[in-house]
């Protein structure tokens, strides 16, 4: 897997277990781009070497937090072939524009790019990253938290694609004006935050020997319950299921397995929160099922949703779901009470 930081020319390539150099060429910030917004040359040049050493010092950080995942093989092995970094809030225009509104740090699955802002490496603006930042010691187990997150986008991307299914049907399906705001929508959305949530509170734990996950999910805690984007869902809510990550030990199986784990925990986190909002919102709950009608679903809202997010996976299921569970033991009660023969009767794993 090749890693693009797009601002200093500088591709590595990544693998589980050791990193090789492709090319290591730091450059300076667009020239040209410098030369339209200040017309002196001490100014310009002091500018030029600021955001140099920027790109840097983040760009140091976040090599520091890919070589971790490549010493305990947290790559899975559905990642694309590259992966892009681009940095935010590098010069005066970027910082000084009202409409310049990206988030300190987001990722666009349509071209395999996360954006990180600079904002990491001073005192902080952005409300959520101040929020966010004062729970961790230094610079680098903040980075890590958070790009961990991002990366974990681009896991669930590629390594679940009934994620990326569900969206295409609710395109298709749902007009434009409401897709984004769907309740099928946000219920997706909160499974991904969930996922992301996951996997970057286990890599932390692991990378800052933390005793469990908590000091991660206290943080994340701490900043997301405001942030609801508008949505009646709370699409970064983290459900009880949760914690049961603290159970997963990353050198227990092959990443894969794990991402598999993780999956699961995160749907049922996902619908822990859904079942307390469909009780309290009634027209969220009668939404969603109008979605999940389009979708051709017509199953009890909680198993729909698990239907949709786990088909067409093979050995998914390394964690059983709750529904996995309740539908066992109601089938080896039922072989129970109908069995006349002894010897035939299951034996209860």
């Amino acid at each position: 897997m090749i890693i693009n930081f797009k601002d200093s020319n500088n591709s590595i390539s990544f693998y589980n277990i050791g990193i090789s150099k492709v090319n290591s060429n730091i450059t300076a910030y667009n020239e040209n781009e410098t030369d339209k917004i200040f017309s002196s040359n001490n100014l310009k040049n002091e500018v030029k070497t600021k955001t140099t050493n920027s790109i840097i010092s983040l760009q140091s950080y976040l090599i520091n937090s890919l070589n971790y995942q490549s010493e305990i093989n947290a790559f899975p092995s559905t990642l694309p072939d590259e992966i892009n970094i681009k940095f935010t809030n590098l010069n005066i225009l970027e910082k000084l524009n009202p409409f310049n509104k990206k988030s300190v740090a987001q990722t666009d699955l349509s071209n395999n790019t996360i954006y990180f802002s600079t904002e990491f490496l001073t005192q902080p603006k952005d409300k959520f990253l101040k929020e966010f930042s004062d729970k961790f010691n230094n610079s680098q187990s903040l980075i890590d938290a958070v790009f961990y997150h991002e990366f974990a986008h681009i896991i669930s991307h590629y390594h679940f694609p009934q994620i990326n299914n569900i969206y295409n049907q609710i395109n298709d399906k749902i007009s434009q004006k409401e897709k984004n705001y769907s309740s099928l929508y946000q219920v997706i959305r909160n499974v991904e935050e969930n996922f992301s949530d996951a996997y970057a509170a286990l890599l932390h734990k692991e990378k800052h020997n933390t005793f469990d996950t908590y000091h991660y999910i206290a943080a994340r805690k701490s900043t997301i319950y405001g942030n609801t984007k508008g949505f009646d869902f709370n699409i970064n809510s983290l459900g009880q299921s949760f914690y049961k990550i603290n159970d997963i030990h990353l050198t227990s199986k092959p990443i894969d397995e794990i991402c598999k784990q993780l999956y699961i925990i995160s749907i049922n986190s996902s619908l822990e929160i859904l079942e307390k909002t469909i009780k309290e919102n009634d027209k969220f709950k009668q939404d969603l099922k109008n979605n999940l009608i389009l979708l051709n679903k017509n199953k009890q809202i909680n198993e729909s949703i698990e239907e949709l997010l786990t088909e067409h996976i093979e050995n998914v299921f390394q964690i059983p779901s709750k529904s996995m569970i309740k539908n066992r033991m109601m089938s080896l009660r039922q072989n129970f009470m109908t069995s006349n023969n002894k010897s035939n009767k299951p034996k209860l794993l």
